[in-house]
């Protein structure tokens, strides 16, 4: 990042943060003959939303404090029986100011219809900390499930694991009604529950009971998100079900249930999906903590350039189409909170999952600037997965115990057809068995001392079974045949047991310069590994490997350090480590950390610096005796000359809301550089991917700029998106460089208007350029796609059609295709109608372009063709 972008930055950042001025506001509240008024609500406005309340006590004093910006306020002060009182206030810039007020209610003003009394509520109450949104004043009638509403919130961010933030500020739990009903991440209820069946949300950005917290001793601010069901809802017993019958070539049938029973000993969601058309309304991959991550942070920062693309899910947002051909997928979950006493709940969630997948696409290869392979793909993919959970949670004033075992059952079946110049027909069978335990104790001995214990265990046993029929003599005899012959067979089993052991063991003191903790932590990690290899004719032992045992070992020291000082929030965690791998020479030690500093003045403006540097999960995997066969022309080889890495990451976020121009930005620079990479090579016919160690590094730069109109109902959102990689191969024992470079510019408009009648607009152009240091080599991809829907309701807005239109069109070859979804439905208090006809232009393909390392490929993909569905919701109450 060069000096003049880091002027920018610090100018950009200087300029945004605003003085506030400390205002305090009190006084006494009375009526019209001077008496004392208790429980008048005193309620402060910015802008007509309210960032502030409070009541008058027995006596009728009331304050109110809060940090202002300079400018005009309301106050309004409210009591049953009589009427408002309003006055202006205004602030000055001085850092402290004192306003004195008197609040008299006159007379008396009831609005009465039929003897019930109307009192209107805010869409936003904002408290300290605290922001509540009526869910009945943000919704439209469009709404399907609460995850579409909170992402037209200002301030709200939707995740694509489904997890949220809220003012830049991460929600690390849901909950219902004041409970936590299920510990399996935000999307299992934030897209299952209807917006009808909310009353309100509640966000409380520093949580203060200690049963939903995660800690006792940490003293960082913990966001949850309450979902406030209505009264009239019977909690019991709540939920839909849809039955669908659609036709795409032959007939399919499916269908969709999502039920739920809160009661106060025992809160159960039973969800259930079977689709043939499309995505599941929520995907298995949106199961939170289970397994691996199930001790893991909610969000962490993308390591290399392969997770950020991954997680962006960049395909899906720029082209709007999916690459399958067929897609049948099943699930099957449910979710139990058994509550023991006031203290101790026990959770058990099991969700199971069948997917069966077809796609197609022809794709060219090129190594360095030469095209090597056109190659026709064929792919057919089953796949079972099994997630499954039990876990006791203990919190009392001393004590919070958190166990857990998990199991992960998977098997992936999957049969790739290759036809280029040769026949290449590869099958691969993968299944896996792990258990996961974790168990997590704290102990207050006193307000400033604790302890902290924590323990993991996994045992992972996964097969890897390959078989390959190709016709190609290059690929024969590589894999070990001597013999001519029209078609060659190849098979290896590769079985591996991996066995991973962390104990933790830390002190707590809290002191008047911060939370301090001291600890040690022990980790070792064991991997099993047999190659079995056969072909039909001869035996290529360089396939084999005997059973064979790796290990390694960690002793690492801990410094933990948190502190609030002013609007700053301050963690940082350090670790002095030793690690021991058999054969393998290592630093003396490794020293790693991770800082996170924000700086938040207030609940709509947030600024976050993280930095980190720690040492990568060694890849025992990679230093295995014998070859590898990865696929049907990529053969992976081992290495034993690797070492411990580190890999560093740095970031910048900032988050503010102008509420006087009702303009939200969020902006974010993020870097990333591990040393994780394999080098490729390319040789008669044959993709030769060797174990190394690489440098892969990334910058992305993100802003979003979110607009409303006071006036218009109109809400513009504008991203800009830099996202460039630069990556190392190694080209005749020269370190050579790839690089790819994204540029994104996406326009949304969303309309809000009255009536029946509204549309949204997504507009994305996209230039992407790929590179190396070693030729002339330059690929370029630029395309726009955009992206109308119009939504119209009738008969008081139970009949509702909708259609959206997509377009994207390619610079370079003048192509473009088109697609177009039309749908209707009608609703009624228990039963929903819906009629769905999908890709009625019957687009059969789009373009993408990537590196796989060194590998440059271009693929035409295939598209899921044109499909009608019909389903039938009935909803419980």
């Amino acid at each position: 990042m060069n000096s003049n972008k880091i002027i920018f930055l610090i100018v950009f950042t200087l300029i945004s943060l605003d003085t506030y001025s400390q205002t305090t506001i009190k006084g006494r509240a009375k009526d019209e003959n001077n008496s004392s008024l208790a429980g008048v609500n005193v309620i402060l406005y910015e802008n007509s939303i309210i960032i502030e309340y409070t009541k008058s006590d027995s006596i009728g004093n009331f304050q109110l404090e809060k940090q202002l910006l300079e400018g005009i306020y309301l106050v309004e002060g409210r009591k049953f029986g009589y009427k408002k009182f309003n006055q202006n206030i205004v602030v000055g810039t001085d850092t402290k100011q004192l306003i004195s007020l008197e609040i008299v209610l006159n007379g008396s003003e009831i609005i009465e219809l039929k003897e019930v009394q109307i009192v209107s509520k805010p869409p936003i109450i904002v408290k300290k900390d605290t922001i509540i949104y009526n869910i009945d004043k943000l919704k439209d009638v469009y709404d399907n499930n609460l995850e579409q509403v909170l992402a037209k919130i200002q301030g709200f961010k939707i995740q694509a694991n489904g997890e949220i933030e809220v003012n830049g500020k991460i929600i690390r739990k849901v909950i219902i009604d004041g409970k936590e009903v299920s510990d399996l991440g935000s999307a299992l209820l934030t897209q299952t529950l209807s917006p009808n069946d909310i009353k309100e949300i509640e966000v409380r950005f520093d949580e203060k009971n200690n049963k939903l917290k995660e800690s006792l001793l940490d003293d960082g601010k913990f966001a949850v998100l309450d979902i406030k069901l209505k009264e009239d809802l019977n909690k019991s017993f709540f939920g839909n079900i849809q039955g669908n019958f659609g036709y795409q070539n032959n007939e399919k049938f499916g269908g969709y249930s999502n039920l739920f029973s809160l009661n106060k000993k025992v809160n159960i969601q039973a969800s259930g999906e079977n689709t043939n058309f499309g995505n599941n309304k929520i995907s298995l991959a949106q199961i939170r903590n289970i397994g691996e991550e199930a001790n893991a942070k909610i969000m962490s920062l993308p390591i290399d350039y392969n997770e950020v693309k991954k997680r962006k899910g960049l395909s899906d947002e720029l082209y709007g189409f999916n690459n399958f051909t067929q897609n049948d997928n099943s699930i099957l979950g449910i979710s139990i909170n058994y509550v023991i006493d006031e203290k101790t709940d026990l959770f058990i969630g099991s969700f199971n999952n069948y997917h069966f997948m077809k796609n197609q696409s022809f794709t060219n290869q090129f190594y360095i600037n030469d095209l090597i392979n056109n190659i026709d793909l064929n792919n057919t993919q089953k796949e079972y997965n099994s997630k499954n959970k039990i876990q006791l949670k203990h919190t009392s004033d001393k004590i919070k115990l958190k166990t857990d075992l998990n199991y992960i059952w998977f098997e992936n079946n999957l049969d790739n057809l290759n036809r280029s110049q040769n026949q290449n027909d590869f099958q691969n069978k993968h299944n896996s068995n792990s258990m996961f335990f974790n168990n997590s104790l704290e102990y207050v001995f006193s307000k400033k001392t604790g302890l902290i214990s924590n323990i993991s265990f996994s045992d992972e046993n996964y097969v890897l079974n390959n078989n390959l029929q190709t016709d190609n003599l290059n690929v024969a005899n590589f894999l070990g045949s001597s013999i001519l012959q029209s078609l060659f067979s190849f098979n290896q089993i590769n079985s591996n047991t991996e066995r991973n052991f962390v104990s933790e063991l830390k002190i707590n003191q809290k002191s008047n310069f911060g939370n301090h903790f001291f600890g040690y932590k022990y980790m070792s990690n064991s991997l099993q590994n047999e190659k079995k290899s056969s072909n039909s004719t001869d035996l290529n032992f360089d396939f084999l490997n005997p059973r064979q045992k790796l290990s390694y070992n960690t002793n690492s020291l801990l410094y933990n350090y948190q502190n609030s000082i002013g609007l700053f929030i301050l963690n940082a965690n350090m670790e002095l480590s030793k690690i021991e791998i058999p054969d393998v020479i290592t630093k003396p030690s490794y020293f790693q950390y991770n800082v996170n500093i924000i700086f938040s003045p207030n609940e709509s403006s947030n600024f976050t610096l993280i930095a980190s540097n720690n040492v990568g999960k060694f890849p025992l995997e990679k230093t295995l005796n014998g070859l590898y066969l990865s696929n049907f022309q990529t053969i992976f080889e081992p290495s034993l000359g690797l070492t411990p890495t580190n890999n560093e990451i740095y970031s910048i976020a900032y988050f503010k809301i102008f509420k006087e121009f009702k303009v939200e930005i969020t902006s974010a620079i993020l870097h990333g550089k591990a040393r994780n990479l394999d080098n490729q090579s390319f040789l008669n016919d044959i993709i030769l991917q060797q174990a190394n160690q690489l440098d892969n590094s990334y910058t992305a730069f993100s802003t979003t700029f979110v607009k409303n109109f006071k006036k218009l109902p109109f809400k513009i959102t504008f991203e800009p998106e830099i996202l460039n990689n630069k990556s190392n191969f190694i080209f005749e024992n020269i370190i050579r460089e790839n690089f790819s470079e994204r540029y994104l510019l996406g326009l949304k408009i969303d309309s809000k208007l009255k009536g029946n009648f509204d549309f949204n607009y997504f507009s994305k152009y996209s230039h992407f350029i790929f590179k190396n240091d070693l030729s002339d080599f330059k690929n370029n991809l630029e395309f726009i796609s955009n992206s109308i829907t119009l939504k119209s309701n009738f008969f008081n807005k139970s009949l509702i059609v909708m259609s959206t239109y997509r377009n994207v069109y390619f610079f370079s070859n003048k192509d473009n295709f088109s697609n177009l979804d039309f749908s209707v439905s009608k609703r009624t208090n228990k039963i929903n109608f819906s009629l769905m006809l999908s890709n009625l232009f019957n687009a059969n393909q789009f373009i993408t372009k990537d590196f796989n390392q060194v590998i440059f490929t271009e693929n035409e993909n295939a598209v899921f063709s044109r499909f009608i569905n019909f389903g039938i919701e009935y909803k419980f109450k």
